[in-house]
C-alpha cells in the first residue's frame, strides 16, 4: 500500500507521519515515523530524456529537469560527464542550470559517451544512465546531402525529358525530330549543277623555272601550240637529252 503526501507538506517545512490500520472496529496501534523535512530529506532522480546529436564532429546535449515544475525557491544544478569509449579519462563539466550544451573539439568518427548528475544546494542526487553516440565528419554529410540532390535531379531529368506525356518530353521529342530529318540539297544548287556545262582547264603555269636535271628523256611526246597563249618553253626544241 502506498500514499502520496508530496503536496501535503510544504518545502521546508517539517512533518510527523503516523500510520494505523484498521479492520472494522479493531484498530492497531499508531506508528509514528521519522520526521521528514521535503528540502532535505529527499533524493532527486536522475535527469529525463538525454539525448545527443552529432553533427560536424561536434555533439549536442540536451535532457529534461528530473521533475516538473520545478519549485521556484530550488536551484537545480547539473554536473554532465563525457568521455571517449575505451579512453579511461572522464572529463566533467558545470553546467549550472543550463539544459543544454555542446561538446567540439572532440575526435572525428568516434564512441563519445555522456551521462548528467543533478542536484539543488541542499539535496543530493541521482546520476543519469550513460548514453553513447559517434562523431560524424563534416565529409559524411557533405557526401550524404550530394547523394541526396543527385538522386532527386536525375528524377527530376526522368520526369520531365523521358516520360511520356510530359511537356518537356514533347518538346525535346520535336527538336529530335528537326535535327535528324532527312538533309537535301537545295533545289537551285541541283540545277545549276545539272545545267552546267563541261569545261576544260588545262593551263600552263606561269612563272615556274624549269628544274636542272643531270639526264632528261622524252619518249613519244607529241607537242602542239596555241599561238592565242604563252606556253613554257619546248624542251624539243633545246634537244631530247639536256647533260
Amino acid at each position: 500500500m502506498e500514499c502520496n503526501f508530496t503536496e501535503k507538506i510544504p518545502h521546508y517545512f517539517k512533518g510527523k507521519l503516523k500510520v494505523r490500520t484498521e479492520l472494522g472496529s479493531r484498530r492497531s496501534d499508531w506508528v509514528v515515523l521519522p520526521d521528514f523535512q521535503p528540502s532535505k530529506d529527499t533524493t532527486i532522480g536522475p535527469v529525463k530524456s538525454l539525448i545527443l546529436h552529432s553533427h560536424s564532429g561536434k555533439l549536442t546535449v540536451n535532457f529534461s529537469p528530473p521533475f516538473s515544475p520545478i519549485p521556484s525557491i530550488w536551484t537545480m544544478n547539473y554536473i554532465l560527464f563525457y568521455w571517449k569509449e575505451n579512453s579511461g579519462k572522464e572529463v566533467e563539466v558545470d553546467l549550472h542550470s543550463a539544459t543544454t550544451y555542446l561538446l567540439d573539439n572532440l575526435e572525428k568518427n568516434a564512441n563519445y559517451c555522456v551521462k548528467v548528475y543533478a542536484f539543488t544546494h541542499y539535496i543530493k542526487g541521482l546520476m543519469s544512465d550513460p548514453v553513447c553516440e559517434i562523431t560524424h565528419t563534416e565529409i559524411t554529410l557533405f557526401v550524404v546531402l550530394g547523394c541526396v540532390f543527385g538522386a532527386v535531379f536525375i528524377f527530376a531529368v526522368i520526369g520531365l525529358f523521358i516520360v511520356p506525356g510530359k511537356p518537356l518530353y514533347k518538346a525535346f521529342l520535336k527538336i529530335k525530330i528537326w535535327l535528324d530529318g532527312p538533309y537535301r540539297i537545295p533545289s537551285d544548287i541541283i540545277e545549276y549543277l545539272e545545267d552546267a556545262p563541261p569545261s576544260v582547264f588545262m593551263e600552263c603555269p606561269l612563272n615556274i623555272s624549269c628544274e636542272q636535271y643531270d639526264r632528261l628523256s622524252i619518249v613519244g611526246l607529241d607537242l602542239s601550240q596555241d599561238n592565242n597563249e604563252e606556253t613554257c618553253p619546248d624542251d624539243s626544241q633545246q634537244g631530247l637529252e639536256k647533260t
